[in-house]
């Protein structure tokens, strides 16, 4: 199993269990981009307005000096441009 579906699989059951003891349901949206030619920030501000998110929830790499500044942030460009409210999760052990 790859590391991506590990994760997505952690996230489904942290919702189940919140789901389950808060008796309350919570609707998730998985946006792929890697297929496009869309902008990332972009696609992510887009389809969370679509969906009336009230929350964004965005991984992060914590890349740092030469390699963000020639790869950029997609984490800090979403922050900029998206009105809703954004939580960014760093890599475990950061």
């Amino acid at each position: 199993m790859k590391i991506g579906q590990v994760a997505l699989k952690a996230a489904g059951d942290e919702l189940a269990a919140y789901e389950q003891q808060n008796e309350r349901a919570v609707e998730t949206a998985l946006i792929r981009t890697g297929g496009t030619y869309d902008d990332v920030p972009h696609a992510i501000d887009r389809e969370a307005r679509h969906w009336k998110a009230q929350l964004v929830v965005l991984g992060t790499h914590g890349r740092r000096g030469l390699t963000r500044w020639l790869l950029g942030s997609v984490a800090e460009r979403t922050l900029r441009l998206t009105s809703v409210p954004l939580l960014l999760v760093p890599p475990a052990g950061s």
